[in-house]
């Protein structure tokens, strides 16, 4: 059984919605948020609130042998652009 892939996405975009923030699915089961003018620390406080807010839901997750329910893994990074950092440095 797959899970629901929108409904992941609508839970996540309910966690960053703050003028600017931008969750998009850039693959099967990833996501990434954008939080422009975010502290490395209100970043991280941020992804735990959207990781709560996805276990919490209760999405059944029964293929899984790791969980019951839906959980996700999140990294956060940050970086200030600038004229001689490459994307990849992120």
């Amino acid at each position: 059984m797959l899970v629901d892939a929108a409904e992941v996405a609508a839970l996540l975009s309910a966690a960053f919605t703050r003028a600017g923030d931008l969750v998009a699915r850039y693959g099967g089961e990833e996501f990434a948020a954008l939080l422009p003018n975010t502290a490395l620390e209100a970043s991280t406080e941020l992804a735990e609130q959207a990781r709560v807010r996805v276990e919490a839901r209760g999405i059944a997750h029964p293929a899984s042998e790791a969980a019951r329910v839906v959980t996700v893994s999140l990294g956060v990074a940050t970086a200030v652009p600038d004229p001689w950092r490459l994307p990849s440095a992120l």
